[in-house]
């Protein structure tokens, strides 16, 4: 793989969407002291007070994040996320009467950097809980670490349809909705739209290779044809010429009414610029990935008109009055843009979503115990995060199953076209 290649792309996005990371340095960031200003909003998830405290000493939670590699520039948000809110709650008191102080290391986008960050977080650092890794290849090996240690986690890695079917996990929880998720609000936009006849393609990732094999599971009997093609590339592709030339061929062979393009936001804009190239107008359809603001790094004309599933908080100041979370999601983006001089995205999201969901239990619980922290996170219900509505149980540790809405990119911004499957 081109390593080189993609480094300086990652370091340009990480650069382009200003998020903040300068106090990681590619090591350890502790933060533990608390801003005395916070930003103006409605938050709900902050921590009550509590009067008996049962130690002045902080409550550590460690992060495992990728601060260099492939993923670095998506995590760069959840990063920035994670550090601004562990800020606004110390300024509003904490939990339990304690600070929060965060220990971040680095993953290094890969298994053996996931494993060393939360080894060390685990046995070195003596953290409450751990929050991430990121990359969805590294799952079953970080899962392994925590499993054993018996510490609560809460990875933002998005689940494998086997992976979501696995009982077996008793301290480990995911936060991000799978491929059946995806798929089904992919449908849904389909099905909207009135697109009946579909072609399909995507990148290498796990999630949209399974999330295209569900749609395509589930199509006719949603009353859609949908050809897939069976290309496709890796994050660190410099040339999609072919890909591009694969999917106008078969356009003009299926005359689509759209064209499902399932990839990453470096890859998606230059593809649709280059179908445009070849005179294929056809409507494309992107994932949540298409909602990230690296799709206007090369250029936000690029993106243009495309359409992409994703969840509110890719631009809560657009959402209709009554969207299930409108109002906590403006106030995170409120505190997020502030901090960070960028709109949150569905990464932040993730960021948000890990930290008070372990936050909130150990509230619930009364203390950092390991296994009271993780008897609460299992049994939340109904909890409204950034990405949607989480519920958690003894058999379902992914917790959320939807949440995603129809956005179109106009002119550099997200615009709100209809709900899919938020409220799920």
């Amino acid at each position: 793989m081109r390593r080189s290649h993609w480094a300086a792309v990652v370091l340009v996005l990480i650069m382009g969407v200003a998020t903040f990371l300068t106090a990681c340095g590619g090591g350890t960031t502790t933060t533990t002291a608390a801003s005395t200003e916070t930003t103006a909003g409605v938050e709900t998830t902050a921590a009550p007070e509590t009067t008996v405290p049962a130690s002045t000493e902080s409550i550590k939670i460690g992060q495992a994040v990728s601060l260099t590699g492939p993923s670095a520039a998506p995590a760069g948000a959840i990063v920035a996320a994670t550090k601004e809110e562990v800020e606004y709650v110390n300024a509003n008191g904490g939990i339990l009467g304690r600070q929060i102080e965060l220990i971040v290391e680095d993953d290094k986008s890969d298994v053996n950097g996931a494993v060393a960050a939360m080894t060390k977080l685990i046995e070195q650092d003596k953290v409450d809980a751990v929050i991430g890794p990121f990359p969805q290849f590294v799952e079953s090996a970080a899962r392994a670490v925590s499993e054993k240690a018996g510490i609560p986690t809460v990875l933002y890695i998005p689940p494998t349809i086997e992976s979501a079917k696995d009982t077996s996990f008793n301290w480990t929880f995911l936060c991000t909705t799978g491929p059946d998720g995806l798929s089904d609000a992919l449908l849904l936009l389909l099905q909207a739209e009135g697109y009946k006849n579909v072609l399909g393609i995507a990148d290498g990732l796990s999630i949209h290779q399974e999330t295209l094999a569900l749609v395509k599971a589930q199509s006719e009997a949603a009353g859609i044809t949908l050809t897939v093609l069976p290309d496709t590339w890796n994050l660190d592709e410099q040339d999609t010429g072919p890909i591009v030339a694969k999917i106008a061929a078969a356009a003009k062979k299926t005359n689509p009414d759209a064209i499902m393009v399932l990839s990453n936001p470096i890859h998606a804009p230059g593809i649709q610029k280059g179908l445009r190239a070849l005179g294929v107008e056809q409507q494309i359809i992107g994932s949540p990935a298409a909602t990230s603001p690296a799709m206007f790094m090369q250029g936000p004309s690029d993106a243009n008109g495309m359409l992409a599933i994703g969840p509110g908080i890719v631009n809560a100041p657009a959402l209709p009055d009554g969207y299930p979370g409108k109002e906590d999601m403006v106030a995170f983006n409120d505190r997020f843009l502030a901090a960070t001089k960028q709109p949150a995205d569905f990464y932040a999201g993730f960021g948000y979503d890990a930290l008070h969901i372990v936050l909130n239990a150990m509230t619930a619980a009364g203390s950092t115990d390991h296994a009271a922290v993780r008897d609460v996170i299992q049994a939340t219900t109904g909890w409204q995060g950034m990405q949607g509505i989480f519920n958690y149980s003894a058999t379902d540790h992914v917790g959320i199953h939807g949440g995603f809405s129809e956005w179109r990119i106009n002119n550099g911004s997200f615009e709100f076209v209809r709900d899919l499957n938020a409220g799920k």
